[in-house]
């Protein structure tokens, strides 16, 4: 299953929610040059929030991630048009690798960490 993308009306916000199910392993390194193209049609930097509440992922596949959105040749999450990188997710061991994910090793990303949609959403709208 792949994520649901879609770029909020009148704001600079991108919601990802990612299904139950999602293997990231299998769809992320194939999802990421089009996120690099979605991003390379805004005129401004966007929150990109990230829905992954819905998800249960094990250690493997949060490196595997880790890796793929922030380092490399063209990390998504340091691309210039992302603002912010908020994570939706009540999953510990998740909170865990988006706090990794500010470590040098990852380029520091910005990233935040919320329990809800509508307080990432809340969050963004109040920080423009």
């Amino acid at each position: 299953m792949l994520a649901e993308v879609k770029k909020l009306p009148d704001e600079p916000i991108v919601l990802v929610t990612l299904p139950k199910g999602y293997d990231l392993k299998a769809n992320l390194s194939q999802s990421i040059p089009g996120y690099l193209r979605l991003l390379e049609t805004f005129d401004t930097p966007v929150f990109w929030i990230v829905d992954a509440s819905a998800v249960d992922m094990k250690v493997d596949e949060l490196m595997i991630g880790a890796t793929l959105v922030a380092r490399g040749e063209h990390p998504l999450y340091h691309h210039p048009k992302i603002r912010q990188v908020i994570y939706v997710t009540s999953s510990e061991l998740m909170k865990a690798a988006a706090a990794g994910m500010q470590d040098e090793v990852f380029g520091q990303v910005n990233i935040k960490l919320f329990d809800n949609v509508q307080d990432a959403l809340s969050y963004a709208r109040s920080s423009r």
